[in-house]
């Protein structure tokens, strides 16, 4: 419904306020999938329930091996567009993000520095990963996605000599 809801653009608090109140009892019947659907609706509607980000962080923190590169990487980008910080779950992110960096596409190394970016989290492991593993895949990068990692990673105050991606 979050998803849709963003999709029409419509932010309609009647639903959405008794919503996030109403799901984080049933949280063990989401996916990483249904998770990641609704914390990118949340953000694209710019709809703050830090309870609800509270619950789905704390549940997806365990359960990030079984995330996607898609879901792993809209989660936290979502989280950076609505200014969420989840200490536990940045650093579980930061852990497991760079043994799954063969798998993620240039969109999905895009939101994931970006959304660290916007919330100026910066792990020098995290870091150092994307900068090796992104820096011969740039070719592929589209324009707003180079713009955007680089960008990210000057929000994290990546310094060129540690990253060659980084002027």
């Amino acid at each position: 419904i979050v998803y849709s809801l963003a999709l029409l653009r419509q932010r309609d608090t009647s639903l959405l306020g008794p919503m996030c109140d109403h799901v984080p009892s049933r949280l063990g019947e989401f996916t990483p999938q249904g998770i990641a659907n609704i914390v990118y609706g949340l953000a694209l509607l710019r709809f703050h329930a830090d309870g609800l980000m509270q619950a789905f962080c704390g549940a997806a923190t365990p359960m990030l091996r079984s995330f996607k590169t898609q879901e792993l990487s809209i989660m936290v980008y979502s989280c950076g567009l609505l200014g969420y910080k989840h200490k536990v779950f940045l650093e579980e992110v930061s852990l497991q993000s760079p043994g799954m960096l063969t798998d993620f596409t240039e969109q999905n190394i895009s939101n994931l520095v970006h959304g660290l970016g916007l919330l100026e989290y910066r792990n020098d492991f995290l870091v150092q990963a994307v900068c090796e593993h992104t820096s011969p895949r740039l070719g592929g990068f589209t324009a707003q996605g180079l713009a955007n990692t680089t960008h990210a990673l000057g929000a994290m105050r990546v310094r060129g000599d540690r990253c060659a991606l980084v002027p």
